[in-house]
């Protein structure tokens, strides 16, 4: 009879998690390399931040991009394949906090970001960008994929630039 012993071994792409499936604990995503897979978004953003002459070009994949946001839809159409459908009477709810006296709103770039940052599955919604963007505040600072190493902050002052 022949022992077998699993060894735990860290993340290729993290370094920080343990591997389960398709997913480390680390939160990034894996793909069959165990390599972590990134959309496009995130690539402009890392891009933009290793060369700053790069920045127009990560901020137009933004404004072209839809976004995940934690909230629901209150009282639209579910889909058999649990696709939702707000209806005209339909409530958009989003979630917000308030870190440090300021609303922050997170925002994420692919629902493996999102999902990495809570033990159970959130409520989200996929939304353009721009309205989300369009939708800001003064006392809004918006977070793009907080808690990640392809995320950024934005402040109502960056957001008016970025929508001109």
């Amino acid at each position: 009879m022949r022992r077998t012993t699993r060894r735990r071994r860290s993340c290729s792409s993290c370094k920080t998690g343990k591997p389960t499936r398709s997913r480390c604990k680390g939160g990034c995503r894996l793909d069959d390399q165990n390599e972590q897979s990134l959309v496009s978004l995130d690539q402009a953003l890392l891009q933009a931040q290793a060369d700053p002459d790069l920045e127009p070009a990560f901020f137009k994949r933004l404004l072209h991009s839809n976004l995940y946001v934690l909230g629901h839809v209150e009282d639209a159409q579910i889909e058999e394949d649990g696709t939702v459908w707000p209806r005209d009477n339909s409530t958009l709810h989003i979630t917000h906090f308030d870190v440090d006296g300021q609303t922050v709103l997170p925002v994420f770039s692919a629902p493996d970001h999102l999902r990495s940052l809570f033990d159970e599955e959130p409520d989200f919604i996929l939304l353009r960008a721009t309205n989300i963007l369009a939708s800001a505040t003064p006392d809004l600072k918006i977070v793009l994929n907080p808690g990640t190493s392809v995320g950024r902050a934005f402040t109502y002052e960056d957001i008016q630039k970025l929508l001109r």
